[in-house]
């Protein structure tokens, strides 16, 4: 597809079926995501005065609905009542669960419930399973207050089970209210700069803990964070066999990572607080339809915020978190709560 910008209301109009909808957004259910949010962040009727705007917005909704089809991810079932699958534990025993949404990852595959997220990751990945079960049950804390915080923004481990050919799944609680961020976006596109606020000071408040502990987690991403729209809450529920000790060696990374941070690559680097840091940057850009970064000021951005997300990191997460909420001062003056105005109900 040529740029988005270049895409005229006519041409998406006229496009249907699953071939139309994998003219316009090609790939995997990756690719497929990251082009739908561009495309909405220029033609949703809140931004764009075209008078098709929300015609296209909605076309554009089912074309995406037919590209994940197509490529064999995406959504399962429908929101409330989901659809049932059928597991097979390593002891042969089988037991059900009902899946609304599920997301393809490099690790595994998430499966959203409607108590639980699950996720799902191959025998071929087992060591990875591994490391994201040590991480998630290696939290540590300065004393319980801290840990009553973080209870609100940290994934809990439910339980662990064995599957057939070596798989895992390793079952998260999902709190009453908590989507995950992906699925919000693809359902009522980016979010207000108001609302991508409090998503910023929920990653960074993470960040901020991560660097207390020594942490860094190199899978922060739309598809690995929940957010809960009505409290404002976020926790970062994925992506935790990305996840390892500052100035340590990765044992993976996700591909999204290493398209932003290449360098990481390289034989002998290590995580540094740079990663998270960028890699939520890069989650707020994408969650105001802006994921290159490019012109955050252009989307209503106030120059405080697009200015900090457009430059280099603070040293560490702690003086990072304090840099953005001194940006949201200088931007809307003393915090004030703002009501999301859509609901994702599973």
């Amino acid at each position: 597809m040529e740029g988005e910008r270049a895409v005229k209301a006519e041409d998406i109009l006229e496009l249907s079926g699953p071939a139309g909808a994998g003219k316009l957004m090609p790939g995997g259910p990756h690719e497929i995501r990251r082009t739908f949010r561009k495309l909405v962040a220029l033609w949703h009727p809140d931004h764009n005065p075209d008078p098709r705007a929300a015609a296209v917005f909605r076309h554009l909704v089912a074309l995406r609905d037919l590209a994940l089809g197509r490529s064999g991810a995406g959504r399962t079932g429908q929101i409330g009542a989901g659809q049932e699958e059928i597991l097979t534990a390593r002891d042969g025993r089988r037991f059900r669960t009902r899946v609304h949404y599920r997301h393809e990852g490099d690790a595994g595959t998430l499966l959203v419930g409607a108590r639980a997220i699950s996720h799902m990751i191959p025998g071929g990945n087992r060591d990875l399973a591994r490391l994201e079960e040590d991480a998630v049950r290696g939290f540590r804390f300065a004393d319980a207050d801290m840990a009553a915080q973080m209870a609100w923004a940290l994934p809990a481990l439910l339980e662990v089970r064995a599957l057939r050919d070596d798989a895992t799944l390793l079952i998260y609680e999902r709190p009453e209210g908590e989507v995950v961020l992906a699925d919000l976006l693809d359902a009522f596109g980016p979010l207000p700069p108001e609302h991508a606020a409090w998503l910023g000071s929920g990653l960074l408040n993470l960040a901020a803990w991560l660097s207390w502990a020594g942490l860094f987690h190199g899978g922060i991403g739309p598809d690995s964070v929940l957010v809960n729209p009505d409290t404002h809450s976020v926790r970062l529920v994925g992506g935790w066999a990305f996840s390892g000790r500052l100035g340590s060696r990765p044992a993976a990374l996700p591909n999204r990572t290493l398209d932003l941070m290449p360098a990481l690559a390289v034989k002998g680097a290590v995580a540094e607080e740079s990663l998270q840091l960028e890699l939520i940057r890069r989650t707020i850009l994408e969650s105001l339809g802006d994921g290159a970064g490019a012109h955050p000021g252009r989307i209503g951005v106030p120059a405080p915020l697009a200015d900090f997300l457009r430059l280099p990191s603070a040293a560490d997460g702690i003086s990072d978190y304090r840099a953005w909420q001194e940006a949201l001062v200088r931007a809307w003056g003393h915090r004030r709560f703002v009501a999301y105005p859509h609901r994702l109900s599973i």
